[in-house]
């Protein structure tokens, strides 16, 4: 299976993750400010830019390599345009991460300094 069928499948399953836990899927694969965002949900007055990692193996890094402070960058410019188009919410990153091998994690509102 390639990369992006892999990555298709993982968001697909992170997508039916969210809509289970009562997330509102605003936008999917979509590029905000330059950057490639793979889920833009909604919950409450929160608006999740939402990054999703699947890993089959851990031949190239755990999910602790998964996002690396580049791409923390990239994710936090789109989450400046977003918080000019959503004023009234709180923007937030998080990650899922989905593994052949372990449950799905989801990290909420991460930072990497």
């Amino acid at each position: 299976m390639s990369n992006r069928s892999l990555g298709t499948v993982g968001e697909q399953v992170a997508f039916s993750y969210l809509v289970q836990h009562g997330y509102t899927v605003v936008a999917k694969n979509i590029r905000i400010g330059g950057v490639e965002i793979d889920l833009i949900v909604k919950k409450g007055q929160n608006i999740h830019i939402v990054e999703v990692k699947k890993r089959t193996s851990s031949l190239f890094g755990g999910f602790e390599e998964a996002i690396d402070r580049r791409k923390m960058r990239r994710l936090m410019r789109a989450a400046s345009v977003l918080v000019a188009q959503y004023s009234q919410c709180t923007v937030q990153i998080d990650v899922i991460f989905i593994s052949t091998n372990f449950p799905l994690q989801h990290l909420q509102n991460i930072e990497i300094s």
